[in-house]
This record gives C-alpha cells, sequence and structure tokens, in this order.
C-alpha cells in the first residue's frame, strides 16, 4: 500500500511540473515557428516485382505448371547477379475462374510472383528484359528507394531546425526584441522509410513479350527522391 502511495504521489509532482512548465511558457512572450527541411538524393536500390500467371481447367496442373515457369524466371534472376537474400516471395494464390452467367467453372488460375532489390541499378532494364525471356508474364512498378534513409532524414531534420532558427530571427528583428532562449521543441514529422518512387505501371504478357523479343532491356530512369522533416519551436523573447 505504501508502495502504490509513493507512485501515486510521484505521479502528482510529476503533472504538477508538466502543468506549471506549460504555464510559464504561456505567460512568458514568446515566438512560436514552424520550421521544415528537405534533402533529396538519387535512390540506391530498387524492388521489382515478376510474376507468372498461368490458367488451367485442372488446378493440379496449374500449379506444376506455374511452379515449373516461376522456377525458370527464378534461376535467370540468380544469373544476373540478384543474391536469395533479396528475392522474396510477394504473392502465390490459386483462384477458380467462373462464369456467371452460366454458374460453370473456366479453369483455375495460379498467380505467383517474387519481389526482387536490385542494388545496381545500371542492371534494371537488363533483368527486366532477362526475366521476361525466362516466362515471367506480369511485372509490377519498379520501386526506387534511399537504403540508409534514416541519415537523410537526420540531416532533413536539421535543416528544419535551421529553417525555424532563421524564421525566428526574422521575426525578432521585425517586432524589435530578442531572442533569449528556446522554450520547446517539438518533432512534428516522425522518420519512416519515404515512400518508393515508382516507374512504369503494371504490365502483362503482351507488352512484356514484344520486349523480349526485340533483345532489349526496357529503358528505365531513376529520378530522385525527396526526404522532409518539420519541427515547432517555441522561442523566449524580451
Amino acid at each position: 500500500m505504501r508502495k502504490v502511495l509513493v507512485i501515486l504521489a510521484a505521479a502528482a509532482v510529476f503533472s504538477l511540473l508538466a502543468a506549471t512548465t506549460a504555464f510559464a511558457q504561456a505567460e512568458r512572450p514568446n515566438i512560436t515557428v514552424s520550421g521544415a527541411g528537405a534533402v533529396t538524393a538519387e535512390p540506391d536500390i530498387a524492388t521489382m516485382t515478376f510474376g507468372v500467371s498461368t490458367d488451367d481447367r485442372n488446378p493440379r496442373e496449374a500449379i506444376i505448371r506455374n511452379n515449373r515457369d516461376i522456377a525458370a524466371v527464378l534461376a535467370a534472376v540468380r544469373a544476373h547477379g540478384i543474391s536469395d537474400d533479396d528475392i522474396a516471395t510477394s504473392n502465390f494464390n490459386l483462384s477458380q475462374r467462373m462464369n456467371w452467367n452460366t454458374g460453370t467453372s473456366e479453369g483455375y488460375t495460379v498467380n505467383n510472383a517474387v519481389s526482387v532489390t536490385v542494388r545496381d541499378l545500371d542492371t534494371i532494364g537488363d533483368l527486366m528484359g532477362v526475366a521476361i525471356a525466362a516466362g515471367a508474364n506480369v511485372t509490377s512498378n519498379v520501386r526506387f528507394a534511399v537504403e540508409d534513409s534514416e541519415a537523410l532524414y537526420r540531416e532533413a531534420l536539421a535543416l528544419a531546425a535551421a529553417d525555424a532558427r532563421a524564421k525566428a530571427d526574422a521575426l525578432a528583428r521585425a517586432m524589435n526584441v530578442n531572442i533569449t532562449t528556446i522554450l520547446s521543441v517539438r518533432e512534428t514529422s516522425a522518420w519512416m522509410a519515404p515512400l518508393a518512387r515508382s516507374a512504369g505501371a503494371i504490365v502483362m504478357a503482351d507488352s512484356l513479350q514484344a520486349h523480349s523479343d526485340m533483345g532489349f532491356g526496357v529503358p528505365i530512369e531513376t529520378g530522385e527522391i525527396s526526404i522532409t522533416a518539420r519541427v515547432d519551436v517555441v522561442f523566449a523573447i524580451n
């Protein structure tokens, strides 16, 4: 019982201190500003998804054929220098195709897709061509990213803090007051891996085969990725 009372007392003291601090800040003359910072970088990794879609009247045959075809795609991707650590199954499903007008089955479709991480971006186009030639008949967007994006976010955060200070200085000069100290700093953006930039749309068998028949890879442009950060800062003035 005594331990509980001590904990409750400590919690009450902490709440009182927090409230007192907040009240003191509210009573003290201040300038509140928001700062933003952005860092752009060229992506250094990319992910792409290759898949094989197989139709058959018999579900077992559909799976057997699909297994064979996706194995050929994986062998070609590995032969192109992609390690097993950078290959992962992203989707597998077996579905029945129904004719809803007659209520009868028209067979089964097996979809098997693998996500591939590419670390040498110069090889993306050729890799796509290799996968197509090996039997991939479905592929989704190429997605570019920065592997160490957290370090870039910290750079953007520092720029956001500098931007907030510059705004506060400009306001202080305009109002003929002096900034004395910082009362609080709040990060209003939470770091997360930035959304990868995508190139291209989902393409199906006919388009893929056209590229394969031409005997060259698909042209891909990487572009840049922007990483942003934001902060709110309260400065005391006199």
